[in-house]
């Protein structure tokens, strides 16, 4: 074997080590559910991604660029609270439908991917992040019922 050849062979097996040290350390991997939320006033239905795992919670929709018009992701919590949403690497503008038992309580609306970090005013069990303008497009306000289908996540899938 020439000299040339075990340096190809060394830089090889060294690449070769190394993508298999960085596919089984790499963290865990987003993980998510998928349901449905309905509009009992306008029957509009939402497909949404609900994180199974603390990646997929922290992730949210940070990272993509481009969101379909009748998709969004939601965070159930089995206690009412205030959570604080982290903006960091929101890439499109959302409309954020702040729920508890089951209504919206509250709506922000147009949040740019400028803003650091988001949190209701009233304590909530649950939120909808979707595409800026569908609340207003739909005319949704605080009180309308937000029927969740198949809640067959774990209690809390939020911060």
């Amino acid at each position: 074997m020439t000299q040339k050849t075990k340096l190809v062979t060394l830089i090889a097996v060294i690449i070769g080590i190394v993508g298999i040290w960085y596919f089984f350390n790499r963290g865990p991997q987003p993980e998510y559910d998928f349901t449905s939320i309905a509009f009992k006033k306008t029957g509009e239905i939402v497909q949404v991604y609900v994180p199974k795992n603390e990646a997929a919670s922290i992730l949210g929709l940070g990272g993509r660029d481009v969101l379909p018009e009748d998709y969004g992701m939601f965070w159930h919590f089995s206690t009412p609270r205030k959570p604080v949403f982290t903006m960091h690497g929101m890439r499109i503008p959302l409309d954020f439908l702040w729920l508890k038992d089951g209504k919206i309580a509250e709506i922000t609306s147009s949040v740019s991917t400028g803003v650091d970090t988001l949190s209701p005013s009233v304590d909530i069990t649950g939120v909808l992040e979707v595409n800026s303008g569908y609340a207003a497009k739909r005319g949704l306000k605080a009180g309308d019922e937000a029927l969740i289908m198949g809640e067959s996540w774990p209690a809390d899938t939020g911060n």
